[in-house]
């Protein structure tokens, strides 16, 4: 049993080498291994990293607005909910 905890890391050498520790008998190589998990962290990055950029956007322009309105970011939010429930 090995005491390396996948879930705290997205180095697809580690998750390679684990699951090649467990399953080699019926794994392609290695380096194909580390392909397959570099591919998949990249695929779920980049998608995740522009929707957290989208919404720090979105924050700053609540923050800007609640600003500019002697507003609270809350107060400004819960406007942005109403009016978007008004919409559907």
């Amino acid at each position: 049993m090995s005491d390396i905890n996948l879930l705290a890391t997205t180095d697809a050498k580690v998750w390679a080498a684990e699951f090649m520790r467990m399953h080699g008998d019926k794994l392609p190589d290695e380096g194909l291994m580390i392909a397959s998990f570099a591919n998949m962290w990249a695929a779920t990055y980049d998608p995740l990293q522009a929707e957290i950029e989208r919404l720090e956007g979105a924050l700053r322009e609540i923050r800007q607005a609640a600003e500019d309105n002697n507003l609270t970011p809350d107060y400004i939010i819960a406007l942005t909910m109403v009016a978007d429930k008004e919409q559907t």
